[in-house]
């Protein structure tokens, strides 16, 4: 819908990132995923999943492998909703997925859709919220110095 926030996680443009569907028999801990993903070794990874219409993370405690099915620790607070998305990437620091702001959606005759959407920064609103200082104005014209009139009698001309 036009106005949301959505984030986008393309492996060209972000590494370490896939995502699916959350698999039957899921609960707080384990998530069964809809396929197969490989976990590198010494590599620590972020599960983000889909509970209730919102989007929650924890850190992955599955060991390195080609795996179908994910543990978290610590638990989830909710069994996640069967079906739903879930999101897996690495826990560099670096912030991999890009959020981006709804501006239009289109329906195409395929069946598909087409979205149209601007890059979007949550932390501009901090920006402008709390470090912009704004220069107070003076509400008198009254401590304004005027400018001396110059009347004709005072300039003088001279021919060298």
């Amino acid at each position: 819908m036009p106005g949301e926030i959505i984030e986008i996680g393309d492996p060209s443009k972000t590494g370490g990132v896939a995502a699916g569907f959350i698999g039957q028999n899921s609960d707080k801990n384990t998530i069964f995923l809809d396929r197969q993903v490989t976990l590198a070794s010494g590599v620590a990874y972020q599960l983000f999943l889909l509970i209730n219409g919102k989007m929650r993370n924890r850190p992955v405690s599955t060991s390195a492998g080609k795996r179908t099915q994910i543990s978290v620790n610590p638990a989830f607070g909710q069994n996640p909703d069967i079906g739903g998305m879930w999101v897996l990437k690495q826990d560099d620091g670096v912030e991999e997925v890009r959020r981006y702001r709804v501006v239009g959606v289109q329906e195409n005759d395929d069946g598909t859709a087409s979205v149209l959407a601007v890059s979007h920064n949550s932390n501009k609103y901090d920006v402008i919220d709390s470090d912009t200082v704004i220069q107070t104005q003076k509400a008198s014209v009254a401590t304004v110095d005027p400018i001396p009139k110059v009347n004709t009698e005072s300039i003088e001309i001279e021919a060298t």
